[in-house]
């Protein structure tokens, strides 16, 4: 069972990108670090005995699983796909935060006592949610609570500062990661965007969520140099905050540099992905046809620079989303892309605030 109200937005702690500007909040809170799960965000919440995620686009779903409990219980977390040492992979659902366990509201409380509730809940599930062995095999569902690493700089001793920085550089995972989110230790959960919550990726992994949209109604599918074939014929698109519309991208680093041959292998991989692959593929035989399936999509892009070319380079799209992000979140992703942050700044920064 899925309701989506497009009224409502999505209620989950929403992160800002670190740029130097706010490399001061460092030194005036103090933070923990934890890995940047490239995964899929959901909140879920348990009720009346039944549980249901809630993604971005606000499509809340039934799980196949039942609780003992009749009380209210809402997480936020993240769904991946974990790699297991015997090869095998396991679904599991990764939780960061709580806003209410067990019908009382936790969003007041420190994130320490918010993660405790969090894995009071996952030491419960394995033997509260009443599933049968063959929906356990067909919906193989499991729960943990992702690890943050707490740390406090001394300058009299580097140790902090060498553990932080192999946390940086060096920690491996078993699924897709791609940066770090910095969480006020004291703070109570914020729904929507907090400016303490910091989202953190080396500049190279750096992307932006457009809304790509065909420029005209007779494409240009004539273009002679492969690097301007889509940004001869589309145009890039935010959401502007102030009122809730959608503008076309014109500020810095606004060129969209993805070459036909790299468009065609990623709507054919992703076509692979899908059911009604021969008829789906049959549909892309064409420029024109490959420029109208981009039409209205929302593309996760991430940021060229290189003698050939520069520019931003389509990298998937965003199944999980039909909204761009806003004007001032792409301003702040592009600076941190022209003039990014480094670990050693962290650490500098981090260490002036201890």
């Amino acid at each position: 069972m899925r309701y989506r109200d497009r009224r409502i937005q999505f209620p989950g702690a929403q992160c800002v990108t670190l740029d130097r500007a706010s490399l001061k909040y460092f030194r005036e809170t103090e933070y923990v670090v934890c890995e940047k799960t490239d995964g899929e965000r959901q909140m879920l919440m348990e009720t009346n005995s039944m549980m249901y995620f809630l993604d971005r686009k606000n499509m809340a779903y039934r799980v196949g699983l039942n609780s003992s409990s009749d009380t209210t219980t809402l997480l936020d977390g993240e769904l991946v796909v974990d790699a297991v040492e015997d090869g095998s992979q396991r679904i599991l659902f990764l939780i960061f935060d709580v806003m209410v366990f067990r019908g009382r509201d936790v969003t007041k409380y420190a994130l320490k006592e918010r993660l405790e509730f969090g894995l009071q809940y996952v030491r419960e599930s394995s033997s509260s949610h009443n599933m049968s062995t063959k929906l356990r095999q067909q919906f193989p569902l499991h729960f943990a609570v992702k690890d943050f690493y707490d740390f406090k700089l001394n300058k009299s001793c580097s140790t902090g500062k060498e553990d932080l920085k192999k946390v940086l550089t060096q920690m491996k995972y078993p699924h897709a990661s791609d940066g770090f989110i910095f969480t006020p230790k004291n703070h109570p959960y914020g729904a929507s965007t907090c400016k303490y919550l910091l989202k953190w990726k080396p500049a190279e992994l750096n992307t932006v969520d457009f809304l790509v949209k065909v420029k005209h109604n007779n494409t240009n599918v004539e273009v002679d140099d492969d690097n301007a074939f889509l940004s001869s014929n589309l145009s890039l698109w935010v959401l502007r905050k102030s009122d809730d519309s959608l503008v076309e991208w014109r500020g810095e680093a606004n060129k969209l540099v993805t070459t036909r041959g790299e468009l065609k292998a990623l709507l054919l991989n992703q076509n692979h992905n899908h059911q009604n692959q021969k008829h789906q593929n049959q549909s892309l035989n064409s420029d024109t046809n490959y420029l109208k399936s981009l039409n209205g999509s929302v593309w996760e892009c991430l940021y060229m620079r290189s003698n050939e070319r520069t520019g931003w380079v389509l990298h998937r799209r965003r199944e999980d989303k039909d909204t761009p992000n806003a004007d001032y979140t792409v301003d702040r992703v592009v600076k941190s892309i022209l003039d990014p942050v480094t670990v050693e700044d962290i650490l500098t920064a981090l260490d002036h605030g201890s």
